[in-house]
C-alpha cells in the first residue's frame, strides 16, 4: 500500500489511512497537505463537510487537522463580502463557525456599512442578523450609527424581518447596559415618522411598544 501513496489521488489517500497505523497515516499526511495546495476556500469546506459524513473520528481528526492552517489563511485572505455571502452554507462547521465569529468582531464598521447599504427586505434583514452576532461588542458610537441608518434606507425600516431583529438588539442593549441608552430614545423618537412613509405598521409598532414597555420598567 505504502508504494501506492506518491501516485494516489486526495479519495484514495483518505481512504488508505487506517485507525491502527499511526505510521502509515505520518507517511500519508505529507501527500495529504500538497494535494490542498492551491485549493480554494469553498473547495477546503466542502471536502471538510463532504469527509465528515463518512469519514471515521479518527480519520476525521486528522484531515481537520491538515485544513486548519490553509483555511484559517485562505479566511485572513478572503473579502468580508465573500465571507458572509457563504456564511450560511458552512455555518456547521467548527472552525469556519470560530473564524466567522472573530471576524465578524473585527469587522464591526464593515457590518455596518453593509447593513447601511443593504439593496432589498431579505437583504436588510440579513445584515441585521449579522449586527445581532456582534451586538456584545458594539460600541455607543457604532449604536448612534446604526441607528441612524435605520431610517436613511426604505429596504431597511420597511423589511419585517430587520424590525424584528431590532427588538433583539435593543433586549441586548439593555441586557449588557442595564437601562435603556438615550441613543434608543432618540430613535424611539424617529419612529413615529416612519408612519407617513408608508412603513409596515405592525413590526414598527411592536418595536415602538418594546422600547416603550422598557422605559416604564425604569
Amino acid at each position: 500500500m505504502e508504494k501506492a501513496i506518491p501516485q494516489a489521488t486526495f479519495d484514495e489517500l483518505i481512504s488508505m489511512m487506517t485507525e491502527t497505523s499511526c505510521s502509515l497515516n505520518d507517511k500519508i499526511q505529507p501527500y495529504l497537505i500538497d494535494k490542498i495546495k492551491g485549493s480554494s476556500l469553498e473547495e477546503l469546506l466542502d471536502a471538510s463537510q463532504y469527509y465528515k459524513r463518512f469519514s471515521s473520528k479518527k480519520k476525521l481528526k486528522i484531515l481537520t487537522d491538515i485544513l486548519e492552517t490553509p483555511v484559517t489563511k485562505l479566511f485572513e485572505e478572503a473579502k468580508v463580502d465573500d465571507l458572509i455571502e457563504i456564511a450560511a452554507k458552512y455555518y456547521n462547521d467548527k472552525l469556519f463557525e470560530e473564524l466567522f465569529k472573530s471576524f465578524l468582531k473585527d469587522n464591526i464598521p464593515k457590518i455596518i456599512r453593509r447593513f447601511k447599504f443593504s439593496s432589498s427586505f431579505d437583504n436588510a434583514a440579513s445584515n441585521a442578523n449579522l449586527l445581532n452576532e456582534v451586538v456584545d461588542f458594539i460600541s455607543p458610537v457604532e449604536w448612534k450609527e446604526i441607528l441612524e441608518v435605520f431610517f436613511e434606507n426604505n429596504q431597511i425600516y420597511n423589511s419585517h424581518g430587520c424590525a424584528s431583529t431590532f427588538e433583539l438588539l435593543l433586549k441586548k442593549s439593555i441586557e449588557l447596559d442595564i437601562s435603556v441608552k438615550p441613543y434608543w430614545l432618540s430613535f424611539r423618537e424617529k419612529l413615529n415618522s416612519l408612519n407617513f412613509l408608508g412603513t409596515n405598521e405592525r413590526e414598527i409598532n411592536s418595536l415602538k411598544n418594546l422600547i416603550d414597555s422598557q422605559l416604564e420598567i425604569e
